[in-house]
C-alpha cells in the first residue's frame, strides 16, 4: 500500500515537472528573456510561483507591444492624411477692389477658372517629410496664411471682403469657414467644433497683408450702360452747393449736362445723407422737413422742370398745407395763441363798449386814417370787478379792458362770469375829466371756438408728422 502511495507520488511529481519544463520553453520562446541554460539541470528549474510572476509579466508586455503597435500605425495613417504641401508653382491671381474697373474687367479671371484654380490648390497632397513634427491643431495665424494662398480676401474699414468672381463682398464669420471648409480644409482639420475658428474672422482683419484703402484724390467709378459715371465726384458736389441760395455758374452747368438719371441718384444718396444727419436730437422732425425742403428746391433750381421727383413735390405740398393749416389753428382771431394759451375763467361787471377818439390834429387824422384799414374784428369793452350789495352786482374799483370777437356781445350791463385769456399787458384810460389810470388787458374766450381751433391744430399737427414719415420712406430711412 505504501509503495502504491508511493509510486502514486512519484508519477504526479514527475507530470508537474514535464508540465513546468514545456511551460518555461515556451516562455522563452515567446518573451525570450530566460537566462542560456536555465532548463539545463532539473535543480534550476523555477518553481511554480516564479514561473506564473514570470507570465505574467510576459504577457503584460506583449498586450503592452501590440497597443503601442496599433497607436503607431493609427498615427501613421492620421499624418498621411492630414498634412498636405502647397504648390507655389503657380500663384493664385487676387484682383486690386479699388483698380481701374475697365483694368480689372480685361485682367480678372472668370469665376470658374478661380474655382477650379483653388481646387487644384486645395486636392494637392504630398507625403509627409521624414521626421518632421508637427502639433495636431494649427495656429490661428498658420490657417489665415492658408486661407490667403486659396481665397482671395481683402479688409477695408475693418470689413473682410471676398471676390467672388466678379466683385468683392462682404462676409461674416460663417461665411469665411464655408470658404475655409471649401478651399482649404473641409474637415477643419478633424475638430470636434467650431470653438477653434471662432477668432478666424479678427485674425484676418488684423492682418497688415489684408488691409487695403480707398485711393485717395481718385475717382471711384461705377459701371454702367452708358460708360462710367462719377458718383462720388457729383455727389460731393451736390453736398457742397446744396445749401447755397446762388449756385455756382461752373458746377450748375455741370450737373445739368449730366444725365437726369445718374444726377438723380447722387442727389438722393446726399439728400439721405443729410437728412440722416438731421433726424437726431430735438426737433428732428421740423430738421427734417427743413433739410428736405433746401434738398427739393436745389433739384428744382438745376432741373426746373423735371418729372423725377415728382414724388418729392407731392411730399413738399403736403407739407405746405400742413403748415398752413397748423398756423391757422394755432393763432385764433383775436391774435393770440391756442396753443401756448392759458385760460381762467371769472366774473366782470361789463359796464360799456369803449371808443377810440382821436384829436382834431394832423396826427390825429392820420391815425383815424390807419385805423380803418384795421380788418379786426375785435372789440374793447370796458369792464369791472364786481361788488355785491344787497344781493345786487355793482362795478368795483378795479378796471378791465376786455377784448371780444365782434360777434360776441353782452345785452346789458351787468355781471358776466367768462372763460379769458391774461395777455400780461396793460393799457392807460382816460376818462372824461381827464383822469387817467392803468387797467389790465385781458381776450374773452369763446370755449366752442377755442376747441374748435384745437382740433385743428391736432390735425395739422398729425398731417406734419406723416409727411415726416414719408420723407424717411422715401429715402430708405425708415426704422
Amino acid at each position: 500500500m505504501n509503495n502504491l502511495n508511493g509510486n502514486r507520488k512519484n508519477e504526479f511529481r514527475r507530470k508537474q515537472e514535464e508540465k513546468q519544463r514545456k511551460l518555461a520553453l515556451k516562455i522563452k520562446d515567446e518573451a525570450g528573456e530566460l537566462r542560456e541554460g536555465s532548463l539545463k539541470s532539473e535543480e534550476a528549474i523555477p518553481s511554480l510561483d516564479e514561473l506564473c510572476a514570470m507570465g505574467e509579466r510576459v504577457e503584460q508586455q506583449t498586450t503592452f507591444s501590440a497597443k503601442e503597435a496599433i497607436r503607431n500605425k493609427i498615427k501613421a495613417r492620421r499624418d498621411a492624411e492630414r498634412y498636405k504641401t502647397t504648390s507655389t508653382d503657380s500663384e493664385k491671381w487676387t484682383p486690386n477692389p479699388f483698380e481701374d474697373s475697365n483694368a480689372a474687367a480685361i485682367e480678372s479671371p472668370k469665376n470658374e477658372d478661380t474655382l477650379n484654380t483653388t481646387r487644384k490648390h486645395a486636392d494637392a497632397q504630398s507625403t509627409k517629410s521624414a521626421g518632421l513634427k508637427t502639433s495636431k491643431r494649427r495656429s490661428i495665424v498658420e490657417m489665415v496664411q492658408k486661407l490667403k494662398k486659396y481665397v482671395p480676401i481683402v479688409v477695408c474699414g475693418d470689413v473682410l471682403y471676398y471676390y467672388n468672381g466678379y466683385y468683392y463682398e462682404a462676409i461674416g464669420l460663417e461665411k469665411l469657414i464655408k470658404l475655409y471648409r471649401k478651399y482649404v480644409d473641409y474637415d477643419l482639420n478633424n475638430e470636434p467644433s467650431l470653438y477653434a475658428y471662432k477668432d478666424l474672422y479678427q485674425c484676418c482683419t488684423t492682418d497688415p497683408e489684408l488691409e487695403r484703402s480707398e485711393p485717395e484724390n481718385q475717382s471711384i467709378h461705377a459701371p454702367l450702360e452708358n460708360g462710367v459715371y462719377e458718383i462720388a465726384s457729383m455727389k460731393a458736389m451736390i453736398l457742397k452747393d446744396c445749401n447755397l441760395s446762388d449756385i455756382p455758374r461752373d458746377d450748375k452747368n455741370q450737373m445739368a449736362n449730366a444725365d437726369e438719371k445718374n444726377f438723380y441718384a447722387a442727389w438722393k444718396e446726399a439728400a439721405a445723407e443729410k437728412i440722416a444727419e438731421k433726424n437726431q436730437g430735438n426737433n428732428a422732425e421740423d430738421l427734417v422737413r427743413i433739410t428736405f425742403e433746401q434738398m427739393v428746391d436745389f433739384y428744382k433750381k438745376i432741373y426746373p422742370d423735371s418729372t423725377l421727383i415728382n414724388t418729392e413735390k407731392g411730399i413738399l405740398e403736403s407739407i405746405d398745407s400742413a403748415s398752413s393749416e397748423m398756423e391757422e389753428a394755432k393763432t385764433s382771431d383775436l391774435g393770440y395763441s391756442v396753443e401756448d394759451a392759458e385760460l381762467y375763467e371769472g366774473k366782470f361787471y361789463i359796464y360799456k363798449r369803449m371808443e377810440t377818439h382821436y384829436d382834431d390834429t394832423l396826427l390825429g387824422s392820420l391815425q383815424k386814417e390807419l385805423d380803418s384799414f384795421n380788418t379786426s374784428k375785435a372789440i374793447e369793452w370796458l369792464a369791472y370787478d364786481v361788488d355785491y350789495l344787497m344781493g345786487e352786482a355793482y362795478p368795483g374799483e378795479t378796471a378791465y379792458v376786455l377784448i371780444t370777437e365782434d360777434e360776441y356781445t353782452f345785452s346789458k350791463q351787468g355781471a358776466y362770469k367768462l372763460t379769458y385769456v391774461d395777455t400780461g399787458k396793460t393799457t392807460e384810460l382816460v376818462d372824461d375829466q381827464g383822469f387817467r389810470w392803468e387797467a389790465s388787458v385781458y381776450f374773452v374766450v369763446d370755449e366752442d371756438t377755442y376747441n374748435e381751433n384745437l382740433q385743428k391744430m391736432f390735425r395739422a399737427e398729425q398731417a406734419l408728422y406723416d409727411t415726416y414719415e414719408r420723407i424717411l420712406n422715401n429715402f430708405g430711412l425708415a426704422e
